[in-house]
């Protein structure tokens, strides 16, 4: 600054907007020095400044205003645990355990989920396993693996493929037991996951169970889904039907 000038003390004003941050007398005349403060800095503060869309006062993804306050999906992730169903009394659980053991079979019907989004499943088509787990009181009382990628049945086709929402497994072999699971995402209450397994490979649970059954299908990208089941239409040595909780 020339002679004279003087500055004022920087206060914290609404990002994007032109304030007067000092001032210089140059040829007798006033010479006026503006600042503009950037509005990239102040992304999460709850106020939608200039180069924002939205603003919603935090810097989480996926609850309509993105943390790089652009719109965004509002699907949260769960605060802790697995993604859940909104509603009970649909979601199936059926098993059978037939003799000889090729007629014995599971079906995991979990609909009506919370939002979900196609990346909460990873990408099966290329390295993302699922697991499903029978579990009573916490302990495992079944479990079995369908593998991410890979190729399926006597034709040798691709076993998973991306279809609208989400992914979609056919073996029709069934190598591991599992011949087909369908990953869909959604908008709350409209997300489900249909796992049908058939044969020997199968080694259902010893029936009947006791308690409640939780059924848990995990990613190996942590992501996890589960249905709790104590409403036992069924509960007998070779048939278990329950709808959830």
């Amino acid at each position: 600054m020339g002679k004279g000038a003087s500055a004022e003390k920087p206060v914290r004003v609404a990002p994007g907007k032109i304030v007067v941050a000092g001032y210089a007398i140059v040829g007798g005349q006033p010479d006026v020095l503006l600042a503009r403060y950037d509005p990239g800095s102040f992304c999460g503060d709850g106020v939608v400044d200039v180069g924002e869309e939205c603003d919603d006062g935090n810097a989480a993804d996926r609850d309509g205003c993105s943390s790089s306050c652009e719109p965004d999906v509002d699907c949260p992730v769960p605060a802790s645990g697995c993604f859940e169903l909104t509603r009970s009394g649909t979601p199936l659980l059926l098993i059978k355990d037939k003799s000889p053991d090729q007629k014995d079979s599971l079906k995991w019907v979990w609909n009506k989920g919370q939002c979900t989004l196609p990346e909460d499943f990873g990408d099966p088509t290329s390295s993302t396993s699922m697991e499903l787990e029978l579990l009573r009181e916490g302990a495992p009382v079944f479990s079995t693996t369908i593998a991410g990628g890979g190729t399926c049945g006597p034709k040798n086709k691709d076993c998973w493929k991306a279809v609208k929402g989400g992914y979609k497994y056919v073996d029709p072999s069934a190598t591991t037991g599992v011949k087909s699971l369908l990953l869909k995402s959604g908008a709350e209450g409209k997300s489900k996951i249909i796992l049908v397994a058939k044969g020997e490979s199968v080694q259902p649970p010893t029936l009947p169970v006791t308690g409640p059954v939780t059924a848990r299908l995990t990613t190996s990208t942590g992501t996890c889904f589960e249905a709790r089941y104590a409403d036992f239409v069924k509960n007998e040595s070779e048939l278990l039907k329950a709808f959830s909780e």
